[in-house]
């Protein structure tokens, strides 16, 4: 959860970089403000993508090995 937690954060903080370069240029050499936006765009979807990966084996772990109580 810590890990994934770390590409929200960097996506949140690349996104509002990335609109703050757009609106009012920061530096001599500026970064490509639509680059920014588009990598904080593809962290949040990783973000999401490793968080439904997770949900999904925290579903397939909670079925039982013999759902219908069904022994040999």
């Amino acid at each position: 959860m810590i890990r994934s937690a770390w590409s929200l954060i960097l996506a949140t903080i690349l996104l509002i970089a990335g609109v703050w370069q757009w609106v009012r240029p920061f530096s001599s050499a500026p970064v490509n403000p639509k680059l920014m936006i588009l990598a904080a765009i593809l962290l949040f979807l990783r973000y999401g993508a490793v968080r439904q990966r997770q949900r999904r084996q925290e579903m397939l772990d909670s079925v039982p090995k013999r759902p219908l109580g069904l022994d040999d």
